[in-house]
């Protein structure tokens, strides 16, 4: 009895031990845009440029993304600042030439393009990025239980 009672304790040890490993890779959540994560928390392109130092495909990759985030994060934000500036005047009674508002909607729309390249590089780099890591699992390490010299024993092996 005691034998069983210490095999089923050593037993939900090992469960509870693997599961709380993170995982090292990098994981893709698809949206409108695709948004990636680290254990757990949510990556920024400067962060995601940081982690892939060391793979060098996938940070080549990563840069062009970055360069693309960029460009649309410029064209966007100076689209929705003349839409909400003409947006304004018109509110204040002011005179707004129309043809103003239709270049920030025309900024607004050039910034579509490049969010949609920005997740296609950052998508391929992440991919490249968890092909390369290594198999981080318990395939290689093994814990036994069994029989030892002194009665029953647990050996770790790595």
């Amino acid at each position: 009895m005691k034998s069983f009672l210490t095999l089923s304790f050593t037993l939900c040890i090992i469960c509870t031990i693997q599961s709380q490993q993170m995982p090292d890779s990098i994981t893709i959540v698809k949206k409108q845009v695709s948004r990636f994560y680290y254990h757990g928390q949510k990556l920024k392109p400067n962060q995601m440029v940081t982690l892939m130092k060391p793979n060098k495909e996938a940070y080549k990759e990563m840069l062009v993304a970055k360069r693309k985030h960029g460009t649309a994060g410029f064209f966007g934000f100076a689209g929705g600042f003349i839409i909400g500036w003409q947006f304004f005047s018109t509110i204040q009674e002011k005179s707004a030439p129309w043809e103003v508002t239709a270049i920030g909607a025309a900024s607004l729309i050039a910034s579509i393009p490049f969010t949609s390249s920005y997740s296609r590089h950052a998508l391929k780099a992440a991919k490249l990025y968890n092909g390369k890591l290594k198999d981080t699992s318990l395939e290689y390490e093994k814990l036994e239980f069994g029989i030892a010299g002194s009665g029953m024993g647990l050996r770790f092996n790595f």
